[in-house]
């Protein structure tokens, strides 16, 4: 059985008559990727059957598919033995007082919680010490049992002292985070993190564990480095910031956050890009790793009929896990490219960045790969190259690059060039061609503008030095190619050719939507207050701070304003109404419906850069909303202008005067009386689609 475990199974060896090795492992590709014992994944089963028989005859194959329950009986007697019930019930007092089976608790979410099986062996130590466990989810102690001490694993920390309690920093971590529980803003988190979304960890285990020592804020209303700036007492105990705030420091005055707001506390928490480089370099390295002839095989027999055309998308994370605009995009365009009958698949870096992949630590950049949706695996930029080269042979391939943070653009011009032409698609989502800083933020606090990278403004910027090197790849990325360059609208067109874009074969402008109107009659709206509304993720550079000085300035009974957030975050304030609303790929109109539902008259967008498209610009004005913004928001103030539908305010003060001197009042009413003439209806591009769909003749 030892053999087997340990080498048999690699070397194709079947554990009995009825289960084939190879063909389970030739049936379920995902399995063979990961790395994983078959036998052992087969016994453990999945949601799915999976056929292991010999014959190939599903009739008459084993279940692979077993009830939870009994893996869990599976796994409970074979550690029974080496399982200490004294030891976790003392160590576990919850469970002592629930009177539940130790062993039972243990297997079924005790081990996923962190709690030791006894005094020898830490479930945080192994699995922090043996990726290849965690990410296949398997319980640490059974595998240590079953497999690992003979492969020489270690069961705890072999420096640690004989007299310490490995569970002991566990309990703690354990109580910060039922502490803080209730304040901690989960989806805040995912959003910040991408590495940790994609990863699959419990972001709030990971704040109390490793986020707040590397300065990952729980909400948008803590500031880690602020805090531990601010209270050198707290730094100095190593004490976790947010944790001290919700037991001790709210109660004795402490500030969560500078005061003078978030453009402080980013400057205060500025670090060298290097250094916020180390600290995303969080991801284990991506284990068995898919050879090329194993993903051509895979994609040609995705392909209908293995022809038609193979589309493949760049983009900087799963864009199925981690969500934002760009994925969005992705996302939309993958359903449009299934509609039209090609195959897409999508590539991201398995490490992400907030630069380019430098060759130096990553010569050949590790990708992960998703096929019509679902998730291939891992392999090597060059493995990606030689099968796309091979693919490429039996069909027409097209690149579209939506973002090429994390990659080595080097190897992405060689993939382009494997499709047996020179030519790509590039999207100008936002300013990532001309700066690391893809949105353009003056150490991540004020709007440059793109200015030379030899100017002082540019070397005075974190993003300086890095940005030298940064437009030089670019240039030679676009030189070396035959770059198609699709603007999202003519505002970020006319940027992308003003502040030296690099030199493209083709610009175009492409909308990602537009808006179409119907002539309605509708009564006279109800006489109200005027509602000012929030929309999507409440983050400082779509002007969240902005909208909280509203609040602030007029909330109250007799307040002209009724103030509404539309999201799905929990918002700091109860000033504000907040309705639910989840923007998918199923339900692309939730948000359109619930402003027009609500009858919103005012949405706030004070975008701190200038942002190249806003899809919740559209679906307000879409809702039969106007629009208030600052003037460098880019195709918000452009959109708002050019359909007449809100307005282009000069600053703070003005966006205050306009609720003060009458002129919210009288737009108001104007909008209000074209409510009732009129309804609009927002249709979304095909995105790529648009263009090669067209390219097809279809």
């Amino acid at each position: 059985m030892q053999h087997f475990l340990r080498y048999g199974w690699r070397e194709g060896r079947d554990p009995n008559a009825s289960f084939s090795v190879s063909q389970y492992l030739e049936r379920n590709r995902d399995v063979r990727s990961a790395g994983i014992n078959p036998f052992w994944h087969y016994l453990i089963g999945e949601t799915t059957q999976r056929r292991s028989d010999h014959s190939g005859d599903a009739a008459t194959g084993r279940k692979a598919d077993l009830d939870l329950s009994e893996r869990i009986l599976h796994e409970a007697e074979t550690i029974r033995d080496l399982f200490d019930p004294s030891y976790y019930l003392q160590q576990n007092s919850d469970i002592a007082q629930a009177k539940v089976d130790p062993l039972l608790h243990f297997c079924r979410t005790g081990w996923i919680e962190g709690r030791d099986p006894s005094a020898s062996f830490s479930v945080s130590y192994y699995l922090d010490e043996n990726p290849d466990v965690r990410n296949a989810g398997i319980n640490p102690f059974w595998h240590y049992i079953v497999v690992g001490k003979d492969e020489g694993r270690s069961a705890r920390d072999p420096s640690a002292d004989g007299t310490q309690d490995d569970g002991a920093d566990d309990r703690r971590l354990r109580e910060e985070a039922a502490v803080i529980a209730a304040s901690f803003d989960a989806e805040y988190y995912l959003r910040h993190n991408s590495d940790v979304a994609e990863s699959g960890i419990d972001p709030l285990y990971h704040f109390v564990r490793f986020g707040w020592h590397d300065g990952r804020d729980p909400s948008a209303a803590f500031s880690v480095s602020y805090y531990l700036e601010s209270n050198p007492d707290v730094r100095e105990a190593n004490l976790n910031p947010f944790w001290h705030y919700v037991v001790a420091g709210k109660a004795e005055g402490r500030a969560p956050r500078h005061p003078g707001g978030y453009r402080a506390e980013a400057l205060i928490a500025t670090q060298p890009l290097e250094e916020r480089v180390r600290a995303w370099g969080t991801r284990d390295e991506p284990g068995s790793l898919m050879r090329a002839d194993d993903l051509f095989d895979l994609i040609a027999g995705a392909r209908p009929r293995g022809i038609g055309k193979l589309v493949i998308s760049v983009g900087h994370d799963n864009y199925r896990q981690v969500p934002g605009g760009v994925q969005y995009c992705i996302q939309h365009e993958e359903e449009i490219a299934a509609e039209h009958g090609f195959t897409y698949l999508n590539l991201y870096p398995h490490q992400p960045l907030p630069r380019l992949a430098h060759h130096s630590e990553s010569p050949d950049v590790p990708v992960g790969l998703l096929l019509q949706g679902e998730a291939l695996g891992a392999a090597a930029m060059s493995a990606v190259i030689s099968a796309i080269r091979m693919l490429s042979e039996t069909g027409s391939v097209e690149v579209v690059i939506h973002s090429l943070l994390g990659h080595s653009p080097e190897q992405i011009a060689e993939l382009v060039q494997a499709t047996g032409k020179a030519s790509c698609y590039f999207w100008a989502h936002d300013f990532f061609a001309l700066c690391p800083n893809y949105v353009l933020q003056r150490n991540n606090v004020s709007f440059c503008g793109a200015p030379p990278s030899t100017s002082n403004a540019c070397r005075l910027c974190l993003y300086g030095a890095e940005r030298v090197d940064h437009l030089a790849r670019m240039t030679a990325f676009f030189d070396r190619l035959e770059v198609h360059v699709l603007a999202p609208s003519q505002f970020a067109a006319d940027f992308w050719s003003t502040y030296g874009g690099p030199s493209a074969a083709s610009l175009s402008v492409l909308p990602h939507a537009e808006i179409d109107w119907q002539a309605v009659e509708r009564a006279p709206e109800e006489e109200r207050k005027i509602s000012v509304a929030f929309v999507g993720y409440p983050a400082p550079h779509k002007g969240w701070p902005a909208f909280e000085h509203i609040v602030r300035t007029f909330r109250g009974k007799e307040s002209p304003l009724d103030f509404v957030y539309f999201g799905t975050t929990d918002i700091p304030t109860d000033a504000v109404e907040t309705i639910p609303v989840h923007v998918t790929a199923d339900d692309p109109d939730a948000m359109v419906r619930a402003l027009a539902e609500r009858q919103v008259d005012f949405v706030l967008h004070w975008a701190s850069w200038a942002e190249t498209f806003s899809f919740s610009t559209h679906e307000a004005i879409a809702a039969g909303a106007y629009v208030l913004t600052s003037p460098i928001s880019g195709n918000v103030a452009a959109t708002v202008q050019r359909l007449g539908r809100g307005a282009v305010l000069a600053d703070e003060a003005d966006l205050e005067a306009f609720f003060r001197d009458g002129r919210a009042q009288t737009m108001a009413a104007e909008l209000r009386a074209r409510r009732r003439r009129e309804r609009g209806r927002l249709s979304r591009s095909a995105m790529t689609m648009a263009v090669l769909a067209q390219e097809a003749g279809e």
